[in-house]
Formats: structure tokens, C-alpha cells, sequence
């Protein structure tokens, strides 16, 4: 009877290991699919995210550099009639270069990398400033 008994125990004590076992082995697998499709899904986002943050710093980038080039264009508009410059062309270019440099104290930030003035066809004055840029010299 206790040999019975001892295996009754046994059985019961293999089938409860068995079965916790099975449990252990279930949870660990769905747990490891979940630690694996979350993996998949942040690696997704992470990179939508760097593309969106890269397309809009490019925007931004453009809209700034749109902004700077408008702004420099509207003051060249301006500068072009201006009276004071219209007869420092018949002057001297001392004088035209006084007219740019009293333009850039009152607008530094728009000051633009270089200048020059045409005038039929042929170079007039320049600031040369245009050899930093290593843009040669042809007159």
C-alpha cells in the first residue's frame, strides 16, 4: 500500500512538474515573440522618426536659406534706387565704396558675401571680395 501510494505520489509529481514545465516554456517563448516584435516596432519608429526629423531640418534649412537670398535681393532692389548710389556711380568709387560701407553698419545681417556694379556690359566697381570665394579675376 505504500509502495502504491509512493507512486500515486510519483505520477502526480512528474504530471505537476510536466505541467509547470509546459507553463515555464510557454510564458518564455511569448514572452521572447514579444521582446522580438517590440524590438521590430521601436526599430520602425526610430527610423520614420530620423527620416521626419531629417526632411524637416532639410525644409528648414531651404525655407532659411529661401529667406536670406529674398532679403538680400529686396535690399540689392533697394540699393539700385537709391540716389545716393546713382550719383556715387558718377563719382569716384571711394564713394561708392562709402555708400556699402555705410549700408552694412545699418544692416550687417544682410550684408551680402561680395559685390559688384556693371554698367554696359563691363565690370564697374567691385568690393573684392570675390577672391576669397577664388572666383578669378576677369574684367
Amino acid at each position: 500500500m505504500i509502495k502504491r501510494l509512493k507512486q500515486r505520489i510519483s505520477k502526480h509529481t512528474r504530471l505537476s512538474s510536466l505541467i509547470t514545465r509546459s507553463i515555464f516554456i510557454t510564458l518564455a517563448t511569448l514572452a521572447l515573440i514579444v521582446l522580438v516584435q517590440s524590438y521590430q516596432f521601436n526599430r520602425q519608429v526610430i527610423s520614420q522618426e530620423i527620416d521626419r526629423s531629417l526632411q524637416q531640418t532639410s525644409s528648414l534649412v531651404q525655407a532659411i536659406f529661401s529667406f536670406r537670398l529674398n532679403a538680400i535681393e529686396i535690399q540689392q532692389d533697394s540699393y539700385s534706387r537709391s540716389d545716393v548710389l546713382v550719383r556715387a556711380l558718377d563719382q569716384s568709387s571711394s564713394a561708392i565704396d562709402n555708400f556699402f560701407t555705410s549700408a552694412d553698419q545699418m544692416a550687417p545681417a544682410l550684408s551680402p558675401d561680395f559685390r559688384f556694379i556693371t554698367k554696359r556690359k563691363s565690370l564697374h566697381w567691385d568690393d573684392s571680395n570675390y577672391q576669397f570665394y577664388g572666383i578669378p579675376v576677369a574684367r
